[in-house]
């Protein structure tokens, strides 16, 4: 159980928020699976927001079955990042987070995201307004620093601390590193022993051992799963060394389609998805014999789902998304999901570069379909 600022947390497994990926499809897929953890929004403009940006908006809602639920915004201007968080206060959220560690260059050349690891003073500031102007409590992602032999993550957490932070996610790997190389953990004990508040680990955590260990070796008081989650959901509950495996997912739906968001967050808030499934054919999936590799595929996927379950949720998923943004864009935005879900089988390669070439619900279930035909 974590305590952020006076929120209860009962899971120490955290979805980290990820652009492009962590939207409400996805969140949704997560928790009919199982997981009880702190989710995130994609990272949400706070200028985008503050200029009514349907967009942005449409990045900080959620459903109240997602929860529990973090806002995650991202800005360099503390007056700005203020009245982001009041706008996006009136979609209650449990915490609110602050991006200070995104390292891609469109973010990070306009003073924002792990830009402002240095400018300590700033990203104070900016920490201070946020939380100054905020009634729930305000969390923090950070990295390791911004290139080598930048050790500043433990002086950096002191300063957010001060200015009002009430949990830091460090992630172990510098700006520089951007995803690539290895994340180093030390830095997140040493943030671990910095501050008082909740530290939450970051970096090459794909399942139960891999949690188990970076908190017994920092001592940090949560772990955030991120890239190892994208196409296998269930890596989240197989990371947390004391849940019971969840039950298969039915296909039941637990939500509801949202309205149209008419801009106005204090007279409309998103409610959940509604869909009807499609009727399809059933989808097939690889046999276990067709797995490349099945010990180095359950080593980095956890526990891997059985084939019936697998197709579900891949289904289900697809479902989702066309709900949320209709069959062109849902399937659009899909198509990477659906290479995630099938990495490490055999054939993967080829019905990956099929699907990317697909734009219609009957014709990518028929490709799926076909998986468990390839030797």
């Amino acid at each position: 159980m974590l305590n952020v600022g006076g929120v209860r947390i009962c899971c120490k497994i955290m979805l980290a928020p990820m652009a492009g990926v962590t939207d409400r499809a996805y969140r949704t897929v997560c928790r009919e699976l199982g997981f009880k953890g702190l989710m995130f929004t994609e990272m949400a403009s706070a200028k985008g927001l503050c200029h009514g940006d349907a967009k942005s908006l449409e990045i900080a809602g959620f459903g109240d079955a997602e929860r529990p639920m973090a806002i995650q915004l991202f800005g360099g201007d503390p007056d700005s990042m203020a009245q982001a968080v009041r706008i996006v206060e009136n979609f209650n959220p449990d915490l609110i987070d602050i991006n200070m560690g995104c390292p891609m260059p469109k973010v990070t050349k306009n003073g924002e995201g792990s830009a402002l690891l240095l400018d300590p003073e700033r990203a104070r500031d900016i920490v201070r307004a946020v939380a100054g102007a905020s009634r729930i409590p305000v969390s923090v992602k950070i990295r390791k620093g911004w290139a080598a032999g930048d050790n500043s993550a433990a002086r950096f957490a002191a300063i957010i601390e001060d200015a009002g932070a009430s949990m830091i996610t460090v992630h172990g790997r510098t700006r520089d590193q951007m995803y690539g190389g290895t994340a180093d953990w030390s830095v997140i004990a040493e943030v671990k022993k910095a501050v008082g508040v909740p530290v939450i680990g970051n970096g090459d955590v794909a399942c139960a051992e891999d949690a188990a260990r970076m908190i017994k070796e920092t001592g940090c008081d949560g772990v955030m799963i991120g890239r190892a989650a994208r196409g296998n959901p269930w890596a989240l509950n197989a990371s947390e060394p004391t849940t019971n495996k969840p039950p298969a997912f039915t296909g039941e739906l637990i939500a509801s389609k949202p309205s149209a968001f008419t801009g106005d967050p204090t007279t409309s808030k998103p409610s959940a998805f509604t869909n009807e499934p499609a009727a399809s054919k059933p989808i097939e999936l690889p046999r276990e014999a067709d797995i490349k590799n099945p010990q180095l595929y359950n080593a980095a996927y956890g526990a891997r789902p059985d084939k019936a379950e697998m197709a579900r949720v891949i289904k289900r998923h697809l479902e989702l998304a066309i709900a949320a943004r209709g069959e062109r864009m849902g399937i659009l935005e899909m198509r990477k999901h659906i290479a995630w879900y099938i990495k490490g089988l055999h054939g993967a390669s080829a019905i990956r570069n099929e699907i990317f070439k697909l734009t219609k619900y009957d014709q990518i279930l028929q490709c799926i379909g076909r998986l468990g035909d390839i030797g």
